[in-house]
């Protein structure tokens, strides 16, 4: 008995020892390993590339076959203690089964009445191709009514589970699968030896995690590449399990995700992957182009932020939260806005007043509660008046206008008083609240838990209109920061640039900026899009700086002219159409002041007109393809240099004049 004791707390002291270990260098690990599958020409796939992380880790993190043996001789010692029936061990060797590891496997022959046969096997990680193997080697031998696995640790990129099989994960005291005396022998076993309470019965994953992670499977995306430390760095917050709690071992600490890079970098790309691969894992609600065309921006009002809170929520809701509180909060704010429009306007002004609030709430929201609203708005019908002003808004692209270099203290003082409005944060609280009743559900029921991301894409456009209200009022509410969630934010600026009083996030942030391809990336890019001529590589990586957005549109034109006419429309799709001759001939000088824009303007239209100049000097200023915003801003580099292409393809003799008239 003594013997067994000793063998017992080593199997514990072992098994908790490499647990630790493992977790605390399983990111390393990953970037290490993803990163030479970058450079592997044969892989199938990010996903498969994943797999295969998951698949190595586990031979990484093996323990010595003596350990091993160490820790069977322990439980089979205890199964004879019990003497229960016949204990049989079988060792298996890694070149006959497809764990790369040997295998041993213990088998329990119940006798008397009622008996029963039952398998046990024992693995740091509860990989995969070893759970098949178990389950086919029951198969092919005697009928088993039970089969355990007791694992250290769930592989971080696993989302399903056998349904005849019962994993008990040692790192976070859970049972997962089916139910069976195998199962209550080894938690037995381990309450015995480690005199600790028992494990929780816990469902893997919900059905909607389940949904998408049988689409994951289907998925693969070749195209996804140069991106794998920040993916990595985002996975090891995502995939932690248990409760999730702060200082948890190999957890990322930082839970704000500040994602910067000039336009066409692949910011959104890389929110997409991040939904794409991890959604078994996420409540996502992600606020992206498409979300934001139905906002008006420019407006800066309360009624355009709670359009965007209610855009949030409602991308929450379709992927499976019940928005209860929310929507009861979101009715009665609708409708004391409805009172004070209909208390201060006459019927005849009130057509107006109406318009330009459902103006900012927009679509599907303004055609739900209108019946509701019309009730209180003294007989006035908001129904009439809804046709011509709901699902009003422009599609707004990665690089267009209208962004911001930072959030003026103006802004910021009007925003502080907008987001101080009681009703506001009410709002706000019962989305939390909903939220908070989410995840409790989903970590009281399930062990890969769904944790909520918030993600904001384009932030420059949403910073102006949210900013105050995400720091002071969503971000700083301490429910919802047990609620353990990650928070994505993508735009060209990080966030303490764009406004200094994210210094008070500045322990939860981390900063993930992505730059263009080097040549060598550029390269794996273009030869999964078919490009595999280098001459042709390095020319195009030379035009488009890297940038994947850009070599993306080059690989899908028939030439090169072609290509740079694509890449001079999107880069000027967001500018007036008078204006845009104007632009491709700013790319001329290397640098530009409002005084080289006066003097353009001058040649261009034979007479000075000194309020178009500013006009337009504030409209570069807000580019996002404009660097610099003190007295001499510039373009950036692989803008000027498809803009000057592009003159020289169609207007050559007119950039000479051009050059002319700047060197007087």
């Amino acid at each position: 008995m003594g013997d067994n004791n000793v063998n017992g707390k080593n199997f514990f002291g072992n098994l908790l020892s490499t647990v630790n270990q493992v977790s605390s260098t399983v990111a390393q690990t990953s970037e290490q390993l993803l990163n030479s599958f970058n450079k592997t020409s044969e892989m199938p796939g990010l996903l498969g590339e994943l797999q295969k992380i998951a698949n190595n880790l586990n031979e990484i993190t093996q323990l010595s076959n003596n350990q091993l043996s160490e820790e069977v001789q322990a439980f089979v010692s205890w199964l004879r203690q019990k003497d229960k029936g016949p204990v049989e061990v079988e060792t298996i060797s890694a070149e006959k089964n497809p764990t790369g590891q040997p295998l041993t496997l213990v088998r329990l022959k119940e006798t008397g009445f009622m008996a029963q046969n039952y398998l046990f096997s024992f693995a740091p990680q509860a990989a995969k191709p070893l759970t098949e193997y178990l389950l086919k080697t029951a198969s092919e031998n005697i009928k088993y009514s039970g089969i355990a696995l007791l694992a250290g640790q769930w592989p971080p990129n696993r989302f399903e589970l056998e349904k005849e099989l019962c994993v008990i994960v040692q790192q976070d005291r859970v049972r997962l699968g089916k139910d069976s005396a195998a199962a209550d022998y080894v938690v037995d076993w381990v309450a015995e030896y480690s005199k600790t309470s028992k494990f929780e019965k816990r469902e893997l994953i919900d059905s909607k995690g389940s949904e998408l992670a049988q689409q994951q499977t289907r998925r693969t995306d070749l195209l996804f590449s140069g991106r794998h430390d920040a993916l990595t760095s985002i996975a090891s917050k995502v995939l932690a399990t248990g409760a999730g709690k702060a200082g948890q071992p190999g957890a990322e600490a930082a839970w704000i995700f500040s994602v910067t890079g000039s336009g066409g970098v692949g910011k959104s790309y890389l929110l997409q992957q991040i939904e794409s691969l991890y959604g078994p894992r996420l409540l996502c609600g992600l606020v992206d182009h498409e979300s934001l065309s139905q906002i008006e921006l420019e407006a800066q009002g309360e009624a355009s932020l709670v359009k965007l809170i209610s855009t949030l929520a409602y991308k929450l809701k379709s992927n499976g939260l019940s928005l209860s509180r929310f929507e009861n909060a979101h009715k009665d704010y609708l409708v004391m806005q409805s009172r004070k429009v209909a208390s201060k306007t006459e019927d005849s002004s009130a057509v107006n007043a109406t318009k330009s609030f459902t103006k900012a709430l927009g679509g599907t929201d303004a055609k739900n509660i209108a019946k509701e609203i019309s009730k209180h708005a003294k007989g006035f019908s908001f129904l009439k008046h809804l046709p011509g002003v709901i699902n009003i808004g422009g599609t707004i692209a990665e690089m267009g206008f209208y962004v911001y270099d930072r959030i003026s203290q103006e802004e910021q003082l009007k925003n502080d008083a907008v987001v101080s409005d009681r009703a506001l944060v009410e709002l706000t609280n019962a989305l939390v609240q909903d939220l908070a009743k989410f995840v409790e559900e989903e970590r009281k029921k399930y062990y890969l838990w769904r944790r909520p991301m918030l993600a904001f894409d384009t932030y420059e456009l949403v910073g102006p209109l949210a900013d105050t209200w995400l720091r002071t009022v969503l971000l700083k509410n301490p429910i919802f920061q047990s609620l353990d969630p990650l928070v994505i934010v993508a735009g060209r600026l990080e966030l303490a640039k764009l406004s200094t009083r994210w210094s008070a996030y500045q322990s939860a942030t981390k900063v993930i900026r992505l730059e263009p391809f080097d040549a060598e990336t550029s390269q794996t890019y273009l030869a999964k899009l078919g490009t595999t001529d280098p001459q042709t590589i390095a020319e195009w990586q030379e035009l488009s700086g890297g940038l994947p957005l850009f070599l993306q549109l080059l690989v899908s034109t028939g030439s090169e002219e072609e290509a740079i006419r694509q890449l001079k429309d999107r880069v000027l799709e967001e500018v007036k159409p008078e204006w845009q001759t104007f632009f491709i001939e700013m790319a001329v000088p290397e640098g530009f002041t409002l005084d080289t824009v006066k003097r353009l303007l001058t040649l261009n239209r034979k007479t000075e007109d000194d309020e178009l100049a500013q006009q337009i000097y504030q409209y570069l200023q807000q580019a996002s393809f404009v660097e610099g915003r003190s007295v001499r801003l510039q373009y950036l580099p692989v803008v000027r240099r498809v803009l000057l292409r592009y003159g020289e393809m169609t207007s050559p003799e007119k950039l000479e004049k051009v050059k002319e008239a700047l060197s007087r």
